[in-house]
């Protein structure tokens, strides 16, 4: 069903869902049939790499080299990120899709 009614307050201005899943690492080598199979609606496309940032206060009692040990630990994620010219964006991760 197509909405054609356009509204001048709407209150849903972005709507956000993940679907998550177990750990695929075959994804990687099946990202290109993906990207082929939607370039028709999202022929933008992009390589991302997430990383987790820790700001914290942590006081004069706590020790860097641990914080830092712990921040090593976790890896860069790849995020494979599709864009449409209607604003749409699919983000694309070994274990879910956003």
């Amino acid at each position: 069903m197509a909405i054609t009614e356009v509204f001048k307050n709407p209150t849903v201005k972005q709507v956000i869902f993940q679907i998550r899943y177990p750990n695929l690492f075959f994804l990687e080598s099946k990202i290109g049939e993906l990207q082929m199979e939607i370039i028709d609606k999202f022929p933008e496309s992009a390589l991302m790499f997430r990383r987790h940032v820790l700001l914290a206060d942590v006081g004069p009692s706590a020790k860097l080299e641990e914080l830092q040990d712990k921040a090593v630990q976790e890896q860069g994620r790849k995020v494979w990120q599709f864009n449409s010219p209607l604003g749409y964006q699919l983000n694309v991760l070994t274990d879910s899709l956003a």
